[in-house]
């Protein structure tokens, strides 16, 4: 199992990552961003306004997602889980996989 402290800052054309173990910080004005981590947190931030589809998934922990600033709540199903799940039309999507961890997410804004 592998194990990573990613940390990816202000690259625009997206990102892809799969660890392991460890802990995942992505601060990015826009692009595709999609995470796949065995046991750790994951916190992403995406300043695009060309939103599509947003999947955030923990088996065992929580998932947070703002828009625009604002929290957006998603009810959970009974047990440890936590998921979020939204569509927009946009080009950029957000999809985040953690098995045992936490998910925070805030998307939207100024691109420039």
């Amino acid at each position: 199992m592998s194990s990573a402290e990613v940390d990816i800052t202000g690259v625009s054309g997206g990102a892809e990552v799969s660890a392991g173990r460890g802990s995942v910080r992505i601060d990015v004005p826009k692009g595709d961003l999609r995470v796949a981590l065995t046991v750790g947190d994951v916190d992403v931030t995406s300043g695009s306004s060309s939103l599509g589809e947003i999947d955030l998934e923990s088996t065992v922990g929580s998932t947070k997602l703002w828009m625009n600033g604002a929290r957006i709540k998603y009810p959970n199903p009974p047990g440890p889980g936590s998921s979020v799940s939204v569509s927009g039309k946009g080009e950029d999507t957000v999809i985040v996989d953690v098995e045992v961890g936490d998910i925070a997410v805030d998307v939207g804004g100024d691109e420039g």
